[in-house]
């Protein structure tokens, strides 16, 4: 005979405040992932009816839905939710390389560029070209547009291929 402890007030008070960031997201994404979650239609319509709310009406929605989620199954809508995000976490990913590449060649590591130029195939050239406008517009103190074109740049030489840290 199976004997299953009673879950701590603690532990429930996790899993509910665990439900509730949870029910916070799915009020903030779009209509579009939100029908490819495996809701019920009445939980479904109450986030839909909750993003109209303001603070203290919001808090107590996402608390009205969470009572009432926590009968169902949220295992599959967490997991679906997680794999439609994962591409705009990839994307975001991908920005944030950009970027430490553009400041790094900015600051002077030559060694980034022999690594784009082999693994990217980009046009060392351009690359040192568009260094040196964004250090002269960097002294003069100038808008960073050049900056801005060596970002272009990396973007347009990775976009086919997966971005991986260089050395």
């Amino acid at each position: 005979m199976d004997h299953q402890e009673p879950k701590s007030k603690s532990a429930i008070k996790r899993e509910f405040k665990s439900l509730q960031e949870f029910v916070r997201t799915l009020v903030e994404i779009p209509d579009s992932q939100l029908k490819k979650l495996p809701l019920s239609n009445f939980i479904t319509d109450e986030i839909v009816r909750a993003r109209s709310m303001s603070k203290g009406a919001l808090k107590r929605q996402i608390g009205y839905i969470s009572k009432n989620m926590a009968d169902e199954a949220t295992d599959e809508a967490r997991e679906l939710l997680a794999a439609l995000k994962q591409p705009q976490a990839k994307a975001n990913a991908h920005f944030h390389q950009l970027e430490k590449w553009r400041d790094q060649l900015i600051g002077g590591d030559d060694a980034i560029v022999d690594t784009l130029v082999s693994q990217y195939q980009a046009d060392r050239q351009k690359l040192r070209q568009l260094v040196r406008n964004s250090e002269q517009e960097a002294e003069r103190q100038l808008a960073p547009r050049a900056a801005r074109q060596l970002f272009q740049y990396l973007r347009k030489i990775t976009s086919d291929q997966e971005v991986s840290e260089p050395l």
